[in-house]
């Protein structure tokens, strides 16, 4: 996990804010009124994983808001999914859409807390108990640190250099970048382009 977040928030008034690209997967739980998604006229969901996209998006506030939201390192978020990230490009998925029992049990313990404190304290008993079921992956997540930390040291790079890294052909590389951070690497480095660092 890379950090959390919390956003807390009572105005009457109507609030527009733009959210960037992080190149980082969230899981974010609404405990008041949920945010207002502005293109699609829609709202957020209650629980949702927001996954990599490469676009800023709009988003309105009205009413009491209230927002935990855990922001995972670019590589550690399928680790506790046990999904391929691919699935979540470019979209915000209810976690109840997600068909993971664990997880919507955990949406509606958070929801229904008492404080923050509990809420963050449910939240790593669930990500500690899945760390510990994710066996047999280690050698690509080692593969896939490798690469986000020559990411991060080196200004300019290229896929080919990260492949070789990574120590996979071009093609398994990108099959395994996008299952592991949810993005190609091409698009990836793109979002690092903005300055980020993941």
């Amino acid at each position: 996990m890379r950090y959390y977040w919390i956003l807390e928030d009572g105005a009457d008034v109507s609030v527009s804010e733009r959210t960037l690209p992080t190149g980082c997967i969230q899981l974010v739980f609404h405990r008041g009124k949920r945010l207002l998604l502005v293109g699609k006229k829609e709202s957020q969901p209650q629980a949702f994983i927001c996954g990599q996209c490469l676009n800023f998006s709009d988003v309105m506030s009205a009413g009491k808001i209230e927002m935990i939201t855990v922001v995972f390192q670019p590589y550690a978020a399928r680790a506790i999914l046990q999904l391929p990230l691919k699935f979540f490009y470019g979209e915000l998925i209810a976690v109840d859409a997600i068909a993971d029992l664990e997880l919507s049990i955990l949406s509606r313990k958070v929801i229904e807390a008492d404080d923050h404190e509990t809420c963050i304290r449910l939240i790593e008993q669930f990500l500690i108990h899945r760390l510990y079921r994710f066996e047999g992956y280690e050698y690509n997540l080692k593969r896939i640190s490798a690469v986000l930390h020559q990411i991060n040291e080196q200004a300019k790079t290229n896929i080919s250099e990260l492949s070789e890294t990574a120590c996979l052909s071009s093609k398994q590389f990108n099959r395994i970048f996008l299952d592991y951070v949810g993005a190609t690497p091409k698009e990836f480095l793109g979002v690092k382009t903005i300055g980020f660092r993941v």
